[in-house]
């Protein structure tokens, strides 16, 4: 009689472990446990694999011995929130725009740390993102990219004369009747739409101011009379022209604020200044007299004044020349230093003021008109 011995081998031990459901934007991971050689049902033969599909799996476990073993999981795959973003894709440089998240998940976490359903953003070229999380914990996320479209700060410079009106880079401004500066600004649109400023720098250059003419006005002696602005009281002057319209007369030094006129006959003469600078010119006019041998003649002096030479006072005796409403006193510049009203037929005029020269006295009558004129000098030393 025959006999056999049969083993009663184990069959394999393992066990599987991993997630039991992922979202559908991820995966699960499955792996086993325990020493022996794996085929899983994706044909895989490690202890752990990922897989990205829901459903049910299985791995056939093999032992030393040979026997084997099969255990079966069931993996659930959860769906993502349906998300997309709203909003302008591009719009001018420093306009806002809103972002609305489109979605049926609950929650909501943008890239901007906002956690509300809609931003308003100011965008520079800008991506935003979006995440949002369903009810069951799956989460997606969006993006979208705002393009800013340029708009230009643009200046610009111009420059006018007092008077005139400016007309260039899109502007026309009204006469500027002030010298100075100003800033105009002009907003145009770009190809797109978007406001673009220039700004522009306006330099309105000024008039020469000019000073009225200083000098004796009725000539009683042929020579070289002085005739002046004064400086002080001009401004933007770049340069001074004079004319004057007696062809008997000449000018001399006529490119100073001082010119000095040579007057050998008899008659009248407008003498002008031009103030003169790159804007253009000022006039200022004085009209002028000489009749020597006409109305200073001394067999006609009414007037007495003494004592000449003067140290100190000039004494004026008027009691013949009724006529006399004024006594003026010109120095040999023919600039008017002294002027009163002759309330009284005797006056005194303190010359101590005055440096020492020649002066010409002028007497004139109620309308401004010289009745006598005297010649005097003053010595103070």
């Amino acid at each position: 009689m025959a006999s056999a011995t049969v083993e009663d081998n184990p069959l394999p031990t393992f066990t599987i472990g991993g997630d039991g459901f992922f979202c559908a934007n991820s995966s699960a991971t499955l792996s086993v446990i325990g020493d022996n050689t794996y085929l899983w049902s994706t044909g895989d033969t490690t202890t752990q694999i990922t897989v990205t599909q829901g459903g049910a799996y299985s791995v056939t476990a093999t032992n030393v011995y040979g026997c084997t073993k099969s255990l079966n999981t069931v993996v659930t795959q959860l769906p993502i929130p349906m998300l997309y973003i709203q909003g302008a894709s591009s719009l001018c440089q420093g306009d806002s725009t809103m972002l609305f998240a489109s979605s049926d998940a609950t929650q909501f976490l943008w890239s901007t740390g906002e956690t509300t359903p809609f931003i308003e953003v100011v965008p520079d070229n800008t991506t935003y993102s979006v995440t949002a999380t369903g009810t069951n914990g799956c989460t997606t996320t969006a993006q979208h990219q705002v393009t800013s479209l340029p708009a230009y700060t643009i200046a610009v410079t111009g420059s006018v004369c007092q008077g005139q009106s400016y007309t260039g880079n899109g502007f026309e401004t009204p006469v500027m009747d002030t010298a100075g500066t100003y800033i105009f600004t002009h907003h145009l649109q770009t190809a797109a739409g978007c406001d673009s400023i220039i700004n522009l720098t306006l330099t309105v250059n000024p008039l020469p101011i000019l000073d009225t003419i200083t000098g004796w006005p009725n000539i009683t002696q042929y020579g070289n009379s002085i005739y002046f602005v004064n400086e002080d009281n001009c401004s933007d002057v770049i340069n001074y022209e004079w004319r004057i319209s007696n062809l008997n007369w000449h000018l001399q030094n006529q490119n100073t604020s001082r010119v000095t006129v040579e007057v050998n006959t008899n008659g009248t003469a407008v003498l002008i200044v031009r103030g003169v600078n790159n804007c253009g010119y000022t006039e200022q006019a004085i009209n002028l007299t000489c009749n020597v041998g006409i109305e200073d003649h001394p067999a006609q002096t009414l007037v007495k004044l003494y004592p000449n030479p003067v140290h100190q006072s000039l004494y004026i005796d008027l009691d013949n020349a009724f006529e006399v409403a004024k006594v003026a006193l010109y120095n040999e510049s023919g600039r008017l230093v002294y002027q009163s009203d002759c309330n009284d037929t005797h006056l005194e005029i303190d010359c101590t003021r005055f440096a020492s020269g020649h002066y010409t006295v002028m007497f004139l009558d109620e309308k401004g008109r010289r009745v006598e004129s005297r010649k005097i000098i003053v010595n103070n030393q």
